[in-house]
């Protein structure tokens, strides 16, 4: 995997990795290893993404709330798809749900001592304008990161999206072919 662009947040903290032109089939498997971290982790395919990948990209943390919006970004041209990430700690149950036209694909609810919760969700943007998601929680988070992105459009590409801090894993995914 590479790094595709820069964290946001601290903590929790959001980060984007892609993959192009891989090696596919029917299944995949991540692994997320390491000390004293809490996880939530997604994955997303397409299967057309430019080499370049990143058109442009916004991220926001911010404390308590049940709101969190990533930031406004304004693909450079049509045909793009854009990825919204969120990852909240706290409390365990919480649902998520997003507007502007976006399509969740996974979602994870926090469990307190064990991993983080989040979301993510697409939209193809056929023709470029401003986007601006909301992710509402169904219940007021301790502290949330989120970042949306625009990708190129071309070739195969991998996505994964990963939320970090203290300690336990969980995995989800979600495949858009």
């Amino acid at each position: 995997m590479t790094t595709g662009i820069s964290d946001y947040g601290s903590d929790p903290l959001v980060r984007i990795y892609y993959c192009v032109n891989p090696s596919v089939g029917t299944g995949h498997t991540f692994t997320i290893s390491s000390s004293n971290i809490y996880a939530v982790f997604a994955v997303i395919g397409f299967s057309t993404a430019a080499d370049a990948a990143v058109d442009v990209s916004s991220g926001y943390s911010q404390g308590s709330a049940s709101t969190i919006n990533p930031g406004s970004i304004t693909p450079s041209g049509d045909g793009r798809a854009l990825i919204s990430f969120v990852a909240t700690q706290r409390p365990n149950g919480t649902t998520y749900s997003i507007d502007g036209g976006f399509t969740e694909t996974a979602e994870n609810s926090p469990a307190d001592g064990a991993y983080y919760g989040g979301e993510i969700a697409y939209l193809i943007q056929t023709t470029a304008a401003a986007a601006n998601p909301t992710i509402t929680a169904s219940t007021s988070v301790l502290a949330s990161s989120a970042i949306l992105v625009a990708w190129s459009p071309m070739r195969s590409m991998f996505l994964a999206q990963n939320s970090r801090c203290v300690q336990g894993v969980m995995l989800r995914g979600s495949s858009i072919m």
